[in-house]
């Protein structure tokens, strides 16, 4: 990312004081080097509210003579926010800060302060910022600023002759160190875990290596019960779960880790709760429990409400729990608000994954014609996901085809989705799923769009298409293909609405509701 992008994104993280404190501020430093501020100002307006001016090419000076120092600016810029950020009045007042992260601040000016008292001999004074450090660090479980403070007294104490407070201090030390250690263990299992999942997702049903690891950081977390651990041992499991459709499980492990979290601030910041959040919403959304996922994504809103990139995914989550229980105006309410966010020009994937969602919430209004402008003219970005969106935007595109009766443009286009699909078997394969949709197209153009006619005839794939979503047929939520097409059929099939047949596919795949779950509430103000 260069810097002009770094400098936009945060720019748009700051409120809107401090973008007015830090507009003035800079304003000021520019008239005191004797340089027009007005530039600036203009160009910090420019960079904030999604207007960006176009980035010179720096390698052609002849064409862009302004190229380089257009960059500089926005380098001294971007320093200058970063400073702005560290200030102290602005550390304050900053609400992006957790109470660990004010701690860890908290630490490192203590330790400055202890350097200063030492070097002009105040060490009864170096003494007390040491005992301060050791004890914050301890709270909020800084096993290396705590390691480091405990270190420092133990010397001191031993220039005092202080044989008892030596020994102390050397106990303590001892078990810190060792608790240290324990957590870089629990953090590396961690992490082998966490790219065992990602990268090798299809072996979690059959490999067991990974509830080795599982086991082995449960063990440390029982054994040294420090909630550090805990997260690592909790937060794994839920992705376990979720990776192996253990959905019941992956509920109540996310469960269990909100009430670690709510007794331990080293383990609650915003983002780690926020975190725990979206996976329960997740799987909530795997058990069709959306009432859930929606009252678990506002909270997860609540607790990104400073991270944009989270927050948006969270957003993201809420429009298809609207989506999904008939809440269209909310739903398209939500993705005009993700555009009017989305920058076109440095966010181009995303900004057509939202115009493809509404889209679908066009669709399912029955505002066929709107659906088709967006598909035929917002997709160029996200047609590049070959194997996923390219694919479902134009199942998508013949269904809005159809509904419209354009049969003769739907046939070129069918056609076209067939060279698509040849080019993807080429490169190395393409969903079953896909094959079969394709194949169902295909045989309803042969019959004259006769939906009833290749209802009764495929039955049986159209009921493999909404199976369970462990077999190769099924439809998964929170994939790509955002309306399942089997729903669509169904409803054409045997003329009910898309609603009627989405709800009545829902009740099909919904699981039981079980003892612990309930209700996620009562936690933190909902973001929008």
């Amino acid at each position: 990312m260069n810097t002009v992008s770094k400098l936009s994104q945060l720019l748009k993280s700051l409120r809107g004081d401090e973008f007015e404190k830090f507009k003035k501020l800079y304003a000021r430093n520019e008239e005191g080097a004797g340089r027009d501020p007005s530039v600036s100002r203009e160009l910090l307006e420019k960079l904030r509210y999604g207007n960006p001016p176009e980035i010179p090419d720096e390698n052609n000076e002849q064409e862009n003579p302004g190229a380089g120092t257009f960059r500089m600016r926005c380098q001294r810029m971007y320093e200058d926010l970063l400073d702005f950020l560290l200030h102290h009045d602005q550390l304050e007042r900053d609400e992006t800060l957790t109470e660990v992260s004010r701690a860890k601040i908290k630490v490192k000016k203590m330790f400055a302060q202890y350097q200063i008292l030492g070097y002009r001999g105040h060490f009864k004074a170096a003494l007390d910022v040491l005992h301060q450090i050791a004890d914050t660090a301890e709270k909020y479980e800084l096993y290396e600023d705590a390691i480091h403070a405990l270190c420092d007294l133990s010397n001191l104490y031993a220039g005092f002759n202080d044989k008892i407070n030596y020994e102390r201090v050397v106990g303590k030390l001892e078990e810190y160190s060792r608790i240290f250690e324990v957590y870089r263990k629990a953090l590396q299992l961690y992490n082998s875990s966490s790219l065992r999942i990602v990268f090798h997702p299809d072996t979690l049903r059959k490999n067991p290596e990974i509830e080795k690891e599982m086991v082995q950081i449960r063990n440390l977390f029982y054994e040294f019960r420090q909630p550090r651990i805990g997260w690592f041992f909790h937060h794994i499991t839920i992705r376990y779960h979720l990776v192996r459709r253990e959905y019941t499980l992956a509920e109540e492990a996310g469960y269990r880790m909100l009430e670690l979290q709510r007794l331990h601030p080293s383990i609650g910041s915003d983002s780690m709760v926020g975190a725990t959040y979206n996976m329960l919403a997740h799987a909530h959304m795997h058990r069709f429990r959306f009432d859930y996922a929606l009252e678990a994504v506002q909270q997860a809103q609540y607790y990104f409400r400073y991270n944009r990139i989270n927050l948006t995914m969270a957003r993201e989550l809420e429009f298809l729990c609207l989506l999904y229980t008939k809440k269209t105006d909310k739903a398209e309410e939500r993705i005009n608000e993700l555009l009017a966010e989305t920058s076109e020009r440095f966010e181009k994937f995303k900004w057509s994954l939202h115009q493809y969602l509404k889209a679908c919430v066009h669709f399912v209004k029955g505002e066929f014609t709107k659906a088709n402008k967006i598909l035929v003219m917002e997709m160029q970005e996200i047609e590049k996901d070959k194997e996923g969106y390219n694919i479902n935007t134009r199942i998508v595109d013949l269904m809005v085809l159809i509904e419209n009766k354009m049969y003769d443009v739907a046939a070129r286009r069918l056609e076209s989705f067939k060279k698509h699909m040849d080019r993807m078997r080429e490169a190395g394969g393409v969903k079953e799923r896909y094959v079969k949709i394709f194949q169902l197209l295909k045989e309803l153009a042969e019959s004259d769009y006769n939906f009833r006619r290749v209802w009764a005839a495929r039955r049986k794939i159209l009921e493999d298409l909404g199976g369970d979503e462990a077999t190769a047929l099924a439809w998964e939520i929170l994939s790509s293909e955002v309306l399942p097409f089997q729903v669509w059929f169904e409803s054409k099939a045997t003329n009910i609405s898309f609603y009627d047949a989405l709800f009545k596919f829902f009740a099909r795949r919904q699981g039981p509701d079980v003892y612990f779950l309930q209700p996620v509430a009562g936690d933190k103000k909902k973001g929008k």
